[in-house]
């Protein structure tokens, strides 16, 4: 997924499997929230920093493999 410049992004892991996928971003930090699709629950994740745009790969946190969603809030916005 290639995003374009923006402040929010939702991505969508559609896979069964807990497989990593890539995002790219813009440079600033960015607050992380998941959400999995099977389980419906949510948890926070670790805050991430892009130093120059590209990709980065995130992997869903959840015991049980399924589709989820990663929201990503880039702060000071």
């Amino acid at each position: 997924m290639t995003a374009t410049t923006s402040s929010e992004y939702l991505a969508l892991q559609p896979s069964e499997k807990n497989e990593p996928f890539t995002v790219t971003l813009e440079p600033g930090t960015y607050a992380v929230e998941w959400y999995s699709v099977n389980s419906r629950e949510t948890t926070e994740g670790a805050t991430v920093t892009v130093s120059s745009s590209g990709s980065m790969s995130f992997t869903a946190p959840f015991a049980q493999p399924g589709p989820a969603i990663v929201y990503l809030k880039r702060e000071g916005r």
